[in-house]
C-alpha cells in the first residue's frame, strides 16, 4: 500500500520538478568563481539547506495532512513519512552529500535532516504555509496536488470528505482545471 504511494511520490519528485526546483537553489551559488570567506560560505550553506528543509517539510506536512483526512493509522502515516524522507535523502539531489560554495566544501548531516523532517510528520506545517511554498510555482503546486491525490486514492476508493479536501486544495494551489482533471483521471 505505502510502496505504491512512495513510487508515485518519487516519480512526482523526479518528473514535476521538486528535486530540480530545490537543486536550482544551488545553481546561482555554484556559478560564482570569487573567493568567499568561511563565515559567509557557512551562512550561505545554512540558507540553502534551510530552504531545502522547508521545501521538504512542506511536502512531508502535506502527506501528513492527507493521511489525517484519509484516516490512515499513525503507523501508516509514519511509514509513509519515513519512506518519503528516506527517498529525499537517499537520492542525494535534494540533500547531496555535500555543498560547495566558492572554493569551500561543506558536508551535510543527513541524520539531523532526517530527524527534523520525521518530526514534521508528527507536527505538520499548517496548510497555509504549504500553499505559500508553492504559490508562485505552478509546477510545484501541481506536484503537491498530485501527491495528495495519490495518497487519498491509495486504498482503492475515495470518500466525499477526501474529494472535498482535494477540491479545496486545488483551489488553494490555484491549479488550472485542465491540470486538475488530468491528475484526477489518473488517480480516480
Amino acid at each position: 500500500m505505502l510502496s505504491t504511494v512512495f513510487q508515485v511520490s518519487k516519480s512526482v519528485l523526479d518528473v514535476f520538478g521538486i528535486v530540480s526546483f530545490a537543486s536550482s537553489l544551488l545553481e546561482d551559488e555554484e556559478d560564482e568563481e570569487d573567493e568567499i570567506d568561511y563565515e559567509e560560505a557557512e551562512e550561505e550553506v545554512d540558507k540553502i539547506v534551510t530552504e531545502k528543509i522547508y521545501l521538504a517539510k512542506s511536502f512531508v506536512s502535506l502527506c501528513s495532512h492527507c493521511c489525517d483526512i484519509d484516516s490512515s493509522s499513525e503507523t501508516e502515516k509514519h511509514l509513509l513519512a519515513d519512506e518519503l524522507i528516506q527517498s529525499l535523502i537517499e537520492n542525494r539531489t535534494l540533500f547531496p552529500e555535500s555543498v560547495t560554495v566558492g572554493n569551500l566544501y561543506f558536508e551535510l548531516e543527513h541524520d539531523v535532516i532526517y530527524e527534523e523532517l520525521i518530526n514534521t510528520s508528527n507536527y505538520p506545517l499548517p496548510l497555509k504555509a504549504i500553499i505559500k511554498v508553492a504559490k508562485d510555482d505552478d509546477t510545484l503546486a501541481v506536484s503537491f496536488y498530485e501527491v495528495a491525490c495519490s495518497i487519498m486514492t491509495n486504498k482503492g476508493f475515495i470518500t466525499a470528505e477526501e474529494i472535498e479536501f482535494l477540491d479545496e486544495l486545488a483551489e488553494l494551489f490555484a491549479i488550472f482545471s485542465l491540470d486538475k482533471k488530468k491528475i484526477e483521471r489518473k488517480y480516480f
